[in-house]
């Protein structure tokens, strides 16, 4: 199964298409094993490449313990340049979809990739620990 190993700033990542996977049943699993430093390849995750739902791309990451993660955002930036080096998706700026939600990227002129992964909830769905008020500033 071809695959390419990856890494940005200090995290590197197996990133395999999806459509290369036809024997693959458990992706968790498999990114357990594949992920292992001392018996396999070793990585810090997973990046699959799949077919795109609502966006110009999918990701799905896995880490390396092979639990589903929403997201990743060293794993995004590897994501973004493989997709557009390899010729998946043909412009610079492009949407992916993640179990995060959508995430724009944009492949800079320097070989740079921006991915706008601003966290996306509203200020009431933050904890408070104390209310502040007048007496207790």
């Amino acid at each position: 199964m071809p695959f390419t190993k990856m890494h940005g700033t200090g995290n590197d990542f197996i990133v395999i298409e999806e459509k290369n996977c036809i024997q693959i049943d458990d992706y968790g699993k498999f990114a357990k094993e594949i992920c292992n430093r001392r018996f396999s390849v070793g990585a810090d995750g997973l990046l699959l490449v799949c077919e795109p739902d609502k966006a110009d791309i999918k990701m799905e990451y896995y880490n390396s313990d092979g639990s589903l993660a929403k997201m990743c955002g060293n794993g995004m930036r590897c994501f973004a340049n493989y997709v557009y080096d390899k010729k998946i998706v043909n412009k610079t700026y492009f949407t992916v979809s993640t179990l995060a939600g959508l995430i724009d990227v944009k492949i800079e002129d320097a070989g740079d990739t921006m991915a706008d992964t601003k966290g996306r909830f509203s200020c009431g769905e933050l904890p408070r620990t104390s209310l502040s008020t007048q007496e207790n500033r």
